[in-house]
């Protein structure tokens, strides 16, 4: 591995060092500098350092997803704090919150593009079956953008809720 073998020629030094044959004598600055050689290599092998990094990171990282709800960011907080057990797991699932934050950013336009649509002709000569299913679309929209809301969608309902209200009658004339 590519932290292994600072550590293994650390050690090794350190061996050298020690061995009484054929060992040099040393400050004790230089044994000092080679001791924390030792620590610091060792420490880079550590993974829980290294996850407890990448936790630390992607909670900052989750604040600038400011499009999700409570739940979806609580949803992503509760999984790296708990579940996450290496780095690829927080990867992926940071990963997955970004594409979220995007699909519920163009959620989030879509729905105020047409909040003052139900005032347009194309809304109003629609006949009401289609009123019905479109407000029941906007409104649904709606919900899942709510920033406080605890409701923990995932990427594929909300592109679900884009698709009606997309063909909104501002877009594709009636409903």
């Amino acid at each position: 591995q590519i932290r292994q073998k600072p550590y293994d020629e650390a050690v090794q030094k350190a061996e050298n060092l020690l061995d009484m044959e054929k060992g040099e004598n040393k400050t004790a600055e230089e044994v000092e500098q080679l001791k924390q050689e030792i620590e610091t290599t060792k420490k880079a092998l550590d993974g829980q350092e290294r996850l407890d990094l990448a936790k630390t990171e992607s909670s900052k990282q989750l604040k600038n997803y400011t499009y999700l709800t409570q739940g979806q960011v609580d949803s992503v907080k509760n999984f790296i704090e708990k579940e996450a057990k290496m780095n690829k797991e927080i990867e992926v699932r940071m990963g997955a919150a970004a594409s979220l934050n995007t699909e519920m950013s163009n959620l989030q336009h879509i729905v105020e593009e047409n909040k003052d649509l139900q005032s347009k002709a194309n809304y109003t000569s629609s006949d009401d079956d289609r009123k019905k299913a479109y407000n029941t679309a906007y409104g649904n929209a709606e919900k899942i953008i709510k920033k406080d809301s605890t409701d923990n969608k995932d990427e594929t309902a909300v592109k679900e809720a884009q698709r009606p209200t997309e063909k909104s009658p501002s877009r594709y004339g009636k409903i």
